[in-house]
């Protein structure tokens, strides 16, 4: 589909980008990403297993507006799986690797955005029909450490946030790796850090 971009000297030009991936499961303007994460683990296939969840204007509900127009959100949730070793792989002794790992990224944004993919065909420019899917190149070594599902509703991150001095009406980023919630929002530099079982530390 055509889209304008609007490049530094000013004028105007079309290109053409490729529709990608689906609509976000549910409501866009009110997007769980804990209640929704058996879909969007789904969508981005079988064998993996979830490295980390990013989540940046998390409401005080648990909630993300895809659909935002003030200010930036959006959802990005990363797989990974073991796999062979890609046939053009050097082998190890010169410089290759006896592990390999598969990256998998499911991105939630606006329907409508733009954004660029690069993989061994080269970079093109996609617009997102709300939820898609990108798979980098292979790496070598194993793969980050997994996580469990996650089981800590964002609204319960934000009442414990709350009762700590959050401030009201805020948005926040929440990010799930390293086997704890990361709780930050910015502006007035509120951080917080919960365990697993959602316990703050």
């Amino acid at each position: 589909m055509p889209i304008r971009i609007q490049p530094s000297h000013g004028l105007a030009v079309l290109v053409m980008a490729c529709a990608k991936g689906q609509a976000a499961p549910g409501d866009p303007s009110r997007f769980d990403p804990v209640a929704r994460y058996d879909e969007v683990a789904n969508f981005a296939g079988s064998g993996l297993k979830l490295r980390q969840l990013s989540a940046k204007g998390v409401k005080e509900d648990g909630t993300v507006d895809l659909e935002e127009e003030r200010y930036s959100t959006g959802v990005e949730y990363h797989f990974a799986k073991s796999i062979s070793p890609p046939a053009d792989a050097p082998p190890v002794g010169a410089g290759g690797s006896a592990t390999w790992h598969q990256r998998v990224l499911v991105l939630l944004s606006k329907a409508g955005d733009v954004g660029e993919e690069t993989d061994q065909h080269g970079s093109r420019r996609v617009v997102s029909k709300g939820m898609r899917r990108v798979e980098p190149e292979p790496d070598s070594g194993p793969p980050p450490p997994d996580l469990p599902a996650p089981k800590c509703g964002f609204a319960e991150l934000w009442k414990q946030a709350r009762e700590a001095g959050a401030p009201a009406g805020a948005v926040a980023n929440i990010d799930y790796m390293n086997d704890r919630y990361a709780f930050r929002v910015s502006d007035v530099g509120f951080t917080l850090e919960f365990d697993i079982d959602c316990a703050l530390f």
